[in-house]
């Protein structure tokens, strides 16, 4: 299955995405930072990122290019 990446400043949010996905047998690092999530993309290379675009204090549009 896939290795996931998960972005998201709300902690209910975070964790029923982290509890579906892994449901379905992916791996899921949850990350309520943005800068936090892109240093883990580099370590781990997942196969998806999900980044929460109304975070208040990152910029996932600035990470996102970043991680392209």
């Amino acid at each position: 299955m896939a290795k996931i990446i998960s972005v998201n400043d709300d902690a209910d949010i975070s964790q029923l995405i982290e509890i579906a996905l892994e449901n379905e047998g992916h791996t899921v690092l949850s990350f309520r930072d943005g800068k936090e999530a892109f240093e883990a993309a580099l370590r781990e290379v997942p196969d998806l990122v999900i980044l929460d675009v109304n975070m208040s204090e990152t910029n996932c549009y600035e990470i996102f290019e970043k991680m392209v």
